[in-house]
């Protein structure tokens, strides 16, 4: 079965980005959505360890290290912190979809990054606009998969886009005591923005050159969303250091 059909891949191809609705049952991201609070509970309880700790050190090319990010929601390389997650996305369903947009030259995979998203009544900050290339490695043949755990609306902190942005090249630049490049907002058109809503269980792919971000949580409630990006194995690339983990395409 192919989840896609020919006119969702010419949409992902001409926005950079696409919604593939129902790939997940609620039960399926109920339970991934209480196995990923488990590790958000265990990754700040690690890293709570480590700022009472001077002698540990936070290494940020580590596969899984301490979650430095996850009292701002962020819980990096999820898939090996858990199972579960290294599971999902090895699930056949993601491999069948990214299949369907890298083509059949590709017979396997690697899981560039993995990640998970979170914001609540204490995280609620919106995320700038920025390509995803701007702050990665290797090659720019990379496809990132975006797993709504429950609705995800402009109130409780969606994602964002702006369709065919992936065709431009956009100015970064440093700003403040800050060593991330940030778009120069003068280089976007905010009228392009499209506001992604989602239910449970849908999922965004998008490229890494689309300019994307996400809405501020003005809900209170929680937003839960899990990150995989993929590239074929001709790309040896990895987030952290060491090799990238195999996805094999199952037939």
């Amino acid at each position: 079965m192919n989840y896609l059909s020919l006119k969702q891949i010419e949409k992902y191809h001409k926005d950079g980005f696409l919604i593939v609705r129902n790939v997940f049952t609620r039960k399926e991201c109920n339970e991934l959505k209480e196995v990923l609070i488990e590790e958000i509970n265990k990754g700040k309880n690690i890293l709570k360890k480590s700022l009472d700790a001077p002698e540990e050190k936070i290494n940020k090319n580590k596969i899984a290290d301490i979650p430095r990010g996850v009292n701002e929601g962020y819980l990096q390389d999820i898939a090996h912190r858990s199972s579960k997650f290294m599971s999902l996305a090895k699930d056949s369903r993601l491999i069948n979809i990214i299949g369907q947009i890298f083509g059949n030259n590709s017979k396997a995979y690697y899981l560039y990054r993995s990640t998970s998203i979170f914001k609540n009544s204490d995280i609620s900050s919106k995320t700038f606009w920025h390509q995803d290339m701007t702050y990665w490695k290797g090659k720019p043949n990379k496809l990132t998969i975006w797993i709504s755990l429950n609705k995800a609306n402009k109130q409780n902190g969606s994602p964002h886009y702006i369709p065919g942005s992936q065709n431009k090249s956009y100015k970064h630049a440093i700003k403040g005591d800050g060593k991330i490049p940030l778009l120069e907002a003068q280089d976007i058109n905010e009228s392009q923005k499209v506001i992604i809503e989602v239910e449970m269980g849908d999922i965004i792919i998008h490229g890494p050159y689309v300019l994307h971000g996400s809405e501020e949580n003005i809900s209170g409630e929680q937003r839960y969303a899990v990150i995989f990006t993929y590239q074929p194995t001709t790309d040896t690339s990895h987030h952290r250091s060491g090799l990238p983990e195999l996805i094999e395409k199952k037939i």
